[in-house]
């Protein structure tokens, strides 16, 4: 099992050794010397790897002469045991989630003794929340996430992406919000793209509130003020259903990701009119930038050109305008 990683990979001589051998009885290293033009070394070397990769094997009857295997074959020798281990580890790993997710309940129990309130368990170590997140994940049907500006830290969507879709492909229903400007961002676009056709969907909104994930409509993840990597987590039920329907409603006038140019213009036109509106309140270009999760530079190249559309001589004659002209009051999003 654990030599398998490090098997050696085909190259250009193995390849062309392993073609050779296709078309002989047995490998003739002689002859296959002559038709490649290879040293008699290369091709005694290509035909080890050939054999490490089970594409070559002793002829039966006649153990000297090696004769060429198909892939398929040499893939069901090689992988057999590698599949066969992880089934065993995946069984293991199953079996102990079964056995420590039974002991949920004699937990809370035991906090609901001693007083505390399991309500809400306010969890400050990013090692735990983790954990804790893997968990649900893996055992949940539902996700619904408000996802807002996205800070880099080395998390890509890539990154994740073979979590989400292992996740799909296990039947999970996905639902995630997203400010406008993951529009424009080829990383989202891509991830967008290559969850199609499963049951997970994207919509987009100016503005979010902070990072939210909700499992099954049960279990509510929230960020805790002051300490990045921490978690309050949600369990009481008429916390997790208003929390549910403030995500519900934020849903309901999004606009899924998916669209043409129709949509883009209409979510431009978004984007600028609460520009104009954090303009009309004195909100610095810093400030507009992160809550609508772009750059500094793009918010004043928007601004810019609002200040010219409307005439004005300064940023806040511009709010002023916009406010007199009936241009910060807000709309319903359009369907």
């Amino acid at each position: 099992m654990d030599g398998w990683v490090g098997l050696p990979r085909l190259d250009g001589d193995a390849t062309a050794v392993y073609e050779c051998a296709l078309r002989q009885d047995s490998l003739d290293v002689d002859q296959v010397v002559a038709v490649l033009g290879l040293t008699r070394e290369q091709v005694e070397a290509a035909a080890e790897k050939l054999k490490v990769l089970h594409l070559l094997r002793p002829k039966p009857g006649d153990p000297s002469a090696l004769v060429a295997v198909s892939p398929d074959a040499a893939a069901g020798e090689l992988l057999a045991p590698v599949e066969l281990a992880q089934r065993r580890r995946q069984q293991a790993i199953d079996g102990i989630r079964v056995d420590l997710a039974a002991l949920t309940s004699v937990y809370r129990a035991a906090r609901r003794e001693r007083g505390r309130d399991a309500a809400v368990s306010v969890v400050p170590e990013v090692g735990e929340v983790l954990s804790l997140l893997r968990n649900a994940t893996a055992r949940c049907t539902e996700i619904s996430a408000i996802q807002p500006a996205r800070r880099r830290t080395g998390t890509l969507l890539s990154d994740v992406l073979p979590r989400d879709l292992a996740m799909l492909e296990r039947g999970v229903t996905m639902r995630s919000l997203v400010q406008h400007t993951a529009r424009y961002d080829l990383e989202y676009q891509s991830y967008v793209e290559q969850v199609a056709g499963y049951r997970a969907e994207m919509r987009t909104l100016e503005e979010l509130p902070d990072r939210m994930i909700i499992f099954d409509r049960e279990t509510v993840f929230l960020p805790t003020p002051g300490n990045r990597g921490g978690a309050a987590v949600v369990h009481e039920p008429s916390a997790v259903q208003y929390l549910c329907g403030v995500f519900d409603h934020l849903w309901d006038v999004a606009l899924p990701f998916e669209g043409g140019a129709a949509v883009t213009t209409t979510i431009s036109d978004l984007v600028k009119k609460r520009i104009v509106r954090l303009l009309a309140e004195g909100a610095k270009d810093e400030v507009i930038a992160r809550r609508l999760a772009m750059s500094v530079r793009t918010v004043r190249k928007h601004i810019s050109e609002i200040t010219q559309t409307l005439g004005a001589e300064s940023r806040f004659q511009a709010g002023v305008l916009a406010a007199r002209a009936g241009l910060t009051e807000y709309e319903s999003t359009p369907d």
